[in-house]
This record gives structure tokens, sequence and C-alpha cells, in this order.
């Protein structure tokens, strides 16, 4: 098989996507391991099952926002595939009450729908993911859940485990780019693990490529958001959370927000509209840098202040060991209902953040 059969499959899934029931979904950050895994695990199940009901993978976020992600879109143009092909949240009804009951759903990169898709739980089927396991669903659910560094990781076991010959240059270099994204080039010592290694190694004998060059190729396009608003930045990698009667959101971004407020002038306005159009009762920001080393900041915009009292103290007591520091000197009046905080494990990923949110909130 080779990359030209997988454009197949993708041409293939658009032309019957207003049909289809058996969906592969990707989580709401619509990142590059979240974007890669949904496609390759539609395309694995396509090949160790075919049907005449073909898998289709969904990109969950609105076509629109594919622009957003600027390493998706160059890995998608060095593999030559057409993301006309592709099927996004906006494209199809996931919630129409004459079908919905019939669909048949693998969650791919998460393991929890997001709030407002909370509503098709009883349509989970599969979930195959690196997150921790949130144990919201039921015992008949089939799950393939690991705590490695990329949900690609797992979907490469799958194909070398069950259909190695599949994985072409391209395909294995398709592979290969989350998984190096996510693990840092394999550097990451929290999130690396060795299934990651072997996966890494396995995938660059085929893919023949520098993985260096790769890799600092997918960060520059990654990291680049001067074209970007910052409504845009905030959306570029968003996830939401809801925790019994608690909603709340992370937007992850590859700046720290201290600089972010020197590029972007209308980022507190942005964060306060985002947080209150989707009903939060906090927002954060987890802003990272990389010079010289790695370094990160948090900006969380909270109402309740009883809440953000008893949130900041848990992560201060936590591996992320938060401290409150002054807002950037540039921006001396920062806006009520802001806290600003320098992380100081920079290693502590939003990953990480979204179990210590769990556990903040008792769920296990």
């Amino acid at each position: 098989m080779s990359i030209e059969d997988f454009h197949q499959f993708l041409k293939a899934t658009k032309a019957s996507h207003r049909t289809s029931r058996q969906i592969v979904l990707g989580n709401e950050s619509a990142d590059l391991d979240s974007v890669v895994s949904s496609l390759m695990m539609a395309y694995y199940q396509n090949l160790a099952s075919p049907s005449d009901s073909i898998p289709l993978p969904v990109i969950n976020i609105p076509g629109n926002e594919l622009r957003l992600r600027a390493d998706i879109l160059f890995l998608l143009d060095r593999l030559r595939t057409d993301p006309v092909n592709l099927t996004f949240i906006d494209e199809i009804n996931l919630s129409d009450s004459t079908t919905s009951h019939t669909l048949s759903l693998t969650l791919v990169d998460h393991n929890q729908l997001a709030p407002h898709q909370a509503h098709l739980i009883k349509q989970v089927s599969t979930i195959i993911d690196h997150h921790i396991e949130s144990g919201r669903y039921n015992q008949t659910v089939k799950k393939a859940t690991q705590p490695v560094g990329s949900t690609a990781t797992l979907i490469w076991s799958l194909f070398a485990q069950n259909r190695p010959h599949e994985l072409d240059r391209d395909l294995a270099r398709f592979l290969l780019a989350p998984i190096l994204v996510d693990t840092t080039l394999l550097g990451d010592p929290v999130k690396t693990t060795d299934l990651d290694q072997e996966a890494a190694q396995w995938l660059q004998a085929k893919a023949q490529i520098n993985t260096k060059v790769f890799y600092d190729l997918l960060q520059a396009k990654k990291r680049d958001l001067t074209h970007l608003t910052a409504q845009e930045v905030l959306k570029k990698d968003f996830k939401a959370w809801n925790w019994n009667a608690q909603t709340g959101g992370i937007s992850s971004t590859p700046e720290r927000v201290e600089q972010l407020l020197k590029t972007k002038s209308e980022l507190l306005g942005a964060t306060k509209k985002l947080a209150v159009e989707n009903n939060f009762d906090f927002y954060m920001i987890m802003g990272s840098g990389y010079k010289p080393d790695p370094c990160r900041d948090l900006l969380i915009w909270c109402l309740d202040h009883q809440l953000i009292e008893r949130l900041t103290a848990h992560l201060q007591k936590s591996a992320i060991g938060l401290e409150k520091v002054p807002f950037p000197s540039h921006k001396t009046q920062i806006q009520a209902d802001f806290y600003y905080f320098r992380q100081i494990n920079a290693l502590f990923s939003r990953k990480q953040m979204a179990t210590e949110l769990h556990s903040f909130f008792g769920i296990n």
C-alpha cells in the first residue's frame, strides 16, 4: 500500500461523509497528534475490517480553522494530501436525533467527549488515547489507552503488529511527525516512553528522513503566530472540560503569555470573550517558551474569587509549582478577574494540568 491508497481512502470518505455512521473523532484541539491519529486510525479500521461502511475520520474543528494550524498544513503539503478531502465537524451533524443513535464513535486522542458533545456518550464504542483515563465509559467500550507520549505511537503499534506492510515511506513520515513533536524529539523525560522510542526508530527506518530537520521544520511552523489574531491564537490549541457542575478550558500557546501581550494587545479581551461565550467558571492560557531554556507561564481568568484561591492553592502544592509573579510591566494594570503565574516546573504540560484539575474537582 502507498500514500496514493491513503489519498483514495480520504476521497472515498469525503464522498460518503454525510451518510457514514462509523465515525473516528479526534479531540477538539485538533493539534497535529489528534489530526494525524484520527486519519490513520480510520485508515487502519478500513484496512482491518473492510465493509460497505467506510470509517469517517472527523477533524473536530470547523474547516475554516485549519488555517490556524500551519504545522498540519505543512505536513499535509509535504505528503501531497489535499485538505479538501478532509471532513470537519461543521460538515456533518452528529446531533441529528433521527440518526445519532445509529452512530458508532471511535474517540482518538481523548477519552472524554467535549462538553458540547457529551450527549453522544452512548455512541462511543472504541477509545484510543494516551491521556489519563477518565473512567466515564462503561465496560463495553473497547479501549486502547496507555500513557505514552503520543496517540500516534498507539496507532503505529496497531499497524506494526497487524499490517506493517501498509506503511510506506510517506505514511511512516505522517505517523512519525506527531511522535517527534509531542515528545520534543524524544527528549522529554516525562512524556517519552520506551514505546515512543521503539515507534520512532521503526518509523524513521521506513521514513528515510533526518528527524532533527523534520522536527525543526514542524516546530517552526507551529510556533509562528505572526499571522494570527489573539482570538485565533487562543483557538489554535484549545480544550474544554466539565467536572460535575464546573466548566473550564485551557488554551496552550507556543509563546509565553508575557510575550504574547507585547504582540497581541487584544489578548485579555479575547480571553474574557472566549470564557464568557463558553460559560466557563475559569479559563487558562498556558504559555511556553524555549530560549534559552524551556519556560512556562500561566494566565487564569476566573470570576469566583473563592474558586481561584482554592484552585491555585491546589496547583501550588502539585508538581507544577505555581509562583505568583507581578503582571508583565508593560501591562501594569491587569484587568480584574485575571491572575498571572510562573510555572516552576517548565515540563508540566496541559495533559498533566488536566489530570490535576480532575483531581481538584474529585474526578478520578
